[in-house]
């Protein structure tokens, strides 16, 4: 069996590859869309930049008669929804599960509240020392106030 730790060879990052989570085949495609937006930002206008200028001009000749020209402000809102992924990052969507009593089986209930009834026994038990001349448990005055809740 091989030994833990220390250095091995052929182990870890191979010479040229930059840090960061990735699949290896994956980083030389990152590196080449990287170099190519890096090249585009030096030589001069970004296809973003290009993006947004023409999305500019669009709306601005839309409304330029002081009348909205429909067409050219739909080529505006297309060139819009196409920056927009590069600029407003997107929200996952995120599923809300909120249970209710009147949601929850009879189990989950059950299980529930006496999981309720062990945690109140905890938090009693310190009251419980100090006031030694009571008969009833927590957790059967607990029952009874629910036995009254319908």
């Amino acid at each position: 069996m091989a030994g833990w730790g220390g250095k091995r060879p052929g182990v870890g990052r191979k010479p040229g590859i930059p840090r960061g989570p990735g699949v290896p085949g994956r980083v030389k495609a990152r590196n080449r869309y990287r170099d190519l937006a890096e090249r585009a930002g030096t030589e001069g206008i970004s296809p973003l930049e290009l993006q947004l200028r023409t999305m500019r001009e669009l709306w601005s000749r839309a409304h330029a008669n002081g009348e909205m020209d429909i067409t050219l402000a739909e080529k505006a809102c297309q060139k819009a929804r196409d920056c927009a992924v590069f600029i407003h990052p997107k929200l996952s969507a995120i599923e809300a599960r909120i249970e209710t009593p009147l949601t929850m089986s009879d189990e989950l209930l059950v299980l529930r509240l006496e999981r309720a009834f062990d945690r109140l026994d905890r938090l009693r038990l310190p009251l419980l020392i100090e006031d030694a001349g009571d008969d009833a448990s927590p957790a059967e005055e607990v029952a009874d106030a629910v036995d009254v809740v319908p």
